[in-house]
């Protein structure tokens, strides 16, 4: 099952638990984001992480192999190839796991987890571009220069009607 669920060519919803978690029932978040993704082709599995597995033809833990935490909790997708996308899953809904799932198990990232592994996928905010402006970046540009020019230029001649340029009081 393991090697099918990380080089099978499937989208997986990895939930790592302990000897003693993996005896319990499911969290609810866990069985409400598997009866989402189970219609989109993403399978759900619960595997023991942090146990012994010969893996490639070393005896390892899936932590160590794919250099992730060495406790609970940790929540993961695997596109079925390459190194799996860790997830910030504590606190969320259903409906948001299964959300970061899709965009994790479709995202081309394949960027190695990082140590600690928990903070590992981080929400992607607002991107500035950033390199050369293009043709409308620089036509906006202008625009406000030449605004800005005319604004200052009708206060300045505005000021030299008053008499309050420091120049004409000299």
């Amino acid at each position: 099952l393991v090697e099918r669920i990380f080089s099978g060519g499937q989208p997986w919803l990895i939930s790592c638990v302990t000897r003693k978690s993996g005896q319990s029932q499911p969290p609810k978040p866990l069985v409400q984001a598997a009866a989402l993704l189970q219609p989109k082709g993403v399978r759900v599995a619960r595997l023991h992480c942090w146990e012994t597995l010969e893996l490639r033809g070393k005896r390892q833990t899936l932590a160590s192999r794919y250099g992730f935490r060495n406790k609970p909790p940790v929540v993961m997708v695997s596109r079925g190839m390459g190194t799996p996308v860790l997830l910030a899953s504590k606190g969320l809904t259903g409906d948001q796991l299964a959300a970061q799932v899709l965009a994790a198990a479709t995202s081309g990232n394949f960027a190695e987890p990082t140590a600690g592994a928990q903070e590992a996928t981080r929400p992607r905010g607002r991107r500035e571009p950033v390199g050369k402006r293009t043709a409308s970046m620089e036509e906006e540009l202008d625009a406000d220069e030449q605004e800005e020019e005319v604004i200052s230029q009708e206060s300045t001649t505005r000021a030299k009607e008053h008499g309050t340029l420091e120049e004409e009081d000299e």
